[in-house]
């Protein structure tokens, strides 16, 4: 290190003392002045080279700049100066412990053994460095002899925390923690760490009773804020946003609270428009800033796909690039948003590659802390199907799954629930877990705990009904709680989880090549779903009379979720407005209140021919069905296509044009219509696309008869066949547990 210049310093270190430099240099760094308090020192040491306080002070100033080797060396020559000088050695021990090299800083402590031994802080400092260097025997005894002498050794507490954690998962540090914050009430870290651990360990209620304790004791840590949203969210959604707004009014600048009140906003219903706008607006004031993690890559880019902001998504780049990058850190979550991005056979190996690399980083996760598994069943035993869905009640998973608990057939099957969700039970939840074997709610559970309680219910195969859009699903079904796992249903997509054994289509819905399949294809022999009874009923009614009898003029649609758009989709329904005369587009969506969809949709409408006066937008959530009845002709999105919207269009007498793919995601709605007896509605080019639906609207009597019949059709057609669907899913699975291969 080079020596203190004396030309920098910034009092008269000739005729100044050691201890005045000292406090000269204390008093400029306490007040931020940390490059006047860096020139202090140098001057002042250049005149008092033996004044160890003054090096080590000067050691702390630089290693806040990240400048280790001169604050190594500050500490070093403190310490020989003062050889039983224990803080320099502590705080030199801290800089190789931050700088990851654990068994420095415990040959730097072990030269002030005896010292050291009665020291809580220097033994805090060695337990840490013996137990990250390998040594967690001998680094426990020091933890603990140091809280011993100081219970108010915050790290010491952390650390123990730290070691159980690892060993035990996030609950067992919790008593830890609360024996620390007990002995320190005002340490945020201890409390912030606490806070961590209950919620990582599901005791959210916990969490709750001691955030609100800390609310008294630090109402300015944003953190507080952060975190009582978090666990207000689902009971007190209104008090949940109004601490994310707190949290924003004390860090207006954080990428971290501005992601996390856009994503609230974003999940918020009751003018959702608005709500929209707001987020959008929260999402470009984090995008003005550097150092976005994954997880608020994944919030920012997931908003700004559904305003259909395009100039927003290409701040992220390459999006198979982004795909990466959340593959390798397991950030599932985002990969959904990547499919409507995917265009040629290179982009789906890709994007697959992706969910396999997020599979792997879950699975080596699980791995660290396996299951104990369940006891052993006699053969004579029925066969056991579990269902994992964080969507089993009045939702559309639920729909799709009812017929599996109407039509069980309970002499060779028991049916087990599995709801992964806080929701209270509505009349669809309280069906199922009527008709259920076993219903169980797993709102507050870690995925370990509850891939336990599963193994321990001795299934023999169990489906995931939500992949990566479900609460801690795959995290779940990585630690393997069946012997069998599959998943069906609820994402369009392979997910890549080793784990996962199967992925439930029918022959329709499988890709050609099975390689864009992670996993192997249990192939139902007609249709991969059927539609309720309870659901797909005579109300609404269709009208008769196609809306261009009634309007004058030909509406085409779509209630699409809009993170499904791309500027090719949006140019292609544009281009089929455009030449259709006096036709309409109409957009069913709670986003359609949203100013900044409604403007970037008409951008790209009026680029391609579309007056703006042409265009409808209906902001509607879950009363949209009736809707139908003012639409001629439904245009599908791709690559990604609809599910449950066409199966909805097609249900209300709307025909929807789909462009079918190669991909998994590329053919649900080519299953859905071809099933439904009108496989002249799926076709495989942009031309024929255009085609379809230009011939589609001049043919008025095919409209029109087609909305008298598709009912009776739909209904006589596999997709209306609840019963024999659930005897083919049950004669599926049961062969595969017979016999191993699906």
């Amino acid at each position: 290190m080079n020596e203190p210049d004396p030309a920098v310093a910034t009092l008269d270190a000739g005729s100044a003392s050691s201890e005045s430099g000292l406090a000269q240099v204390r008093d400029l760094y306490k007040a931020g002045r940390v490059d006047d308090a860096l020139a202090s020192a140098s001057g002042a040491l250049a005149i008092h080279a033996d004044a160890f306080e003054l090096w080590n002070l000067y050691g702390l100033i630089l290693r806040t700049q990240a400048r280790w080797p001169e604050a190594s060396q500050a500490f070093e020559r403190a310490f020989l100066l003062k050889p039983d000088y224990l803080e320099a050695a502590v705080n030199g021990a801290e800089l190789w412990l931050h700088r990851n090299e654990p068994t420095r800083a415990v040959a730097l402590l072990a030269r002030l053994a005896p010292g050291v031994a009665e020291h809580p802080a220097a033994l805090a400092t060695l337990g840490r460095a013996k137990a990250n260097a390998g040594d967690t025997v001998a680094g426990r005894s020091d933890l603990m002899r140091a809280v011993e002498l100081d219970p108010g050794q915050a790290s010491a507490w952390q650390a123990l925390a730290l070691l159980d954690r690892q060993a035990d998962g996030p609950g067992a540090a919790v008593p830890w923690l609360e024996q620390g914050l007990a002995a320190s009430p005002e340490n945020g870290g201890l409390a912030q760490a606490l806070t961590i651990s209950l919620l990582e360990s599901g005791q959210r209620k916990h969490a709750r009773e001691v955030l609100e304790e800390m609310l008294g004791r630090f109402p300015r840590a944003s953190w507080v804020h952060i975190y009582l949203s978090d666990v207000l969210a689902d009971g007190d959604p209104a008090k949940a946003e109004t601490h994310l707004r707190q949290a924003l009014t004390l860090e207006p600048r954080s990428v971290g609270v501005l992601l996390a009140l856009a994503q609230r906003l974003n999940r918020k219903v009751g003018n959702e428009g608005a709500h929209l706008d707001e987020a959008l607006g929260l999402v470009k004031q984090a995008l003005s800033q550097p150092g976005l993690n994954a997880g608020q890559a994944k919030v920012a880019y997931e908003i700004a796909a559904r305003a259909v902001d395009f100039d927003a998504l290409a701040k992220f780049g390459d999006p198979l690039a982004l795909s990466r990058i959340w593959g390798t850190q397991g950030q599932y979550a985002g990969l959904l948003n990547i499919i409507p991005r995917v265009h040629t056979p290179e982009d789906r190996q890709a994007l697959l590659a992706s969910h396999t690399a997020a599979g792997k980083v879950l699975v080596a996760k699980a791995a660290e802390s396996p299951l104990t598994r369940g006891r052993f069943r006699p053969t004579a035993d029925k066969i056991r199907v579990g269902l994992l869905s964080s969507d089993l009640r009045g939702h559309p998973v639920g729909y799709f799954a009812e017929p599996l608990f109407a039509h069980l057939p309970r002499d060779r099957f028991e049916l087990y629930g599995y709801g992964f969700d806080m929701t209270a039970p509505d009349e669809w939840k309280a069906t199922f877990i009527e008709r259920a074997t076993l219903f169980r709610h797993f709102d507050e559970y870690t995925a370990r705990d509850a891939a336990n309680i599963i193994a321990l219910d001795s299934l023999d195969v169990l489906l995931d009904l939500g992949g990566p859009t479900g609460l801690k699903l795959l995290d779940v079904l990585a630690f393997r709680p069946a012997p069998l796992q599959a998943s069906w249903l609820g994402y369009p997509h392979s997910t890549g989880l080793g784990t996962i054994d199967a992925l439930i289509c029918d022959p329709l819905l499988v890709p050609p090549d099975r390689a864009l399949l992670a996993e192997q294809a249990l192939v139902l022999p007609r249709s991969w779903i059927a539609l309720s009874e309870r659901v797909y009923a005579d109300a609404p009614t269709i009208n008769p009379a196609t809306p261009e009898d009634r309007c004058g003029f030909l509406t085409f649609g779509s209630a699409n979720n809009p993170y499904k758009y791309n500027p090719e989709t949006l140019r292609a329904w544009a281009s089929v407005v455009a030449a259709t005369p006096g036709s309409h587009f109409a957009f069913l969506r709670p986003e359609a209140g949203s100013t900044a969809f409604r403007t970037h949709v008409l951008n790209h409408f009026e680029r391609w021919g579309v007056d703006a006066s042409r265009v409808e937008f209906h902001p509607v959530r879950g009363s949209h069905l009736d809707l139908y009845n003012d639409i001629d002709i439904s245009l599908d999105t791709f690559p990604l296509t609809g599910g449950t919207t066409t199966i909805e269009a097609m249900w209300m007498g709307v025909p929807v044009i789909t462009l079918r793919g190669e991909a998994l995601y590329e053919r649900l709605s080519h299953a859905i219509v071809t099933h439904a007896g009108r496989g002249e509605l799926s076709v495989n080019t942009l031309d024929e696309f255009h085609a379809t639906a230009l011939a589609l609207a001049s043919d008025r009597q095919w409209r029109s008869a087609f909305r008298k019949t598709i009912r009776a059709e739909i209904r006589a057609s596999p997709l209306g066949d609840a019963e024999g669907f659930a005897r083919d899913m049950y004669a599926a699975l049961g062969a595969w547990v017979t016999t191993g291969a699906p």
